[in-house]
């Protein structure tokens, strides 16, 4: 008796689950509770620096220049072009369109081996003339002029 009391007990839990399980209990919707995206916030640009009087000489200050950027060439066993006037800030990069490799060499600083495609950058910090050649291939000369921005 005990035995089929919980065969009937076995199969009522299994008819239970069965049923319970092939019923689609819908859920309320709920709002969602993540905030709404806020706006993107606005952003001021710093004041300009101020202006100088009329005829007054500046002295450079990193960050408050224009970007400049100037290329020079590698091609031939020739810097193209071989002198090149700049502002004080500018960034000189060289570009090396030579089949063989070279560098540049200022008296304080030398790029590493170039080759073919490679490039090398320098901003020029200084204002004055700045002779270069190629640390591989003396031969190769080339001249930066930096002056001074003067407002």
């Amino acid at each position: 008796m005990k035995k089929v009391f919980l065969a009937l007990l076995c199969l009522l839990l299994i008819s239970l689950v069965a049923c319970s399980s092939q019923q689609k209990v819908e859920q309320p919707a709920v709002a969602s509770e993540q905030p709404a995206a806020n706006p993107p916030e606005k952003v001021i640009p710093p004041a300009a620096p101020s202006q100088p009087a009329e005829n007054e000489k500046v002295a450079p200050v990193p960050g408050h220049l224009e970007k400049k950027e100037v290329t020079v060439i590698i091609k031939g066993f020739k810097f193209v072009p071989e002198t090149i006037d700049v502002d004080w800030g500018t960034t000189v990069t060289w570009k090396n369109e030579d089949s063989a490799s070279h560098t540049v060499k200022f008296d304080d600083w030398e790029s590493e081996e170039l080759f073919q495609g490679a490039t090398a950058w320098k901003t020029m910090s200084n204002t004055g003339s700045f002779s270069y050649s190629c640390g591989i291939h003396s031969s190769m000369k080339g001249k930066v002029n930096v002056k001074a921005v003067i407002k």
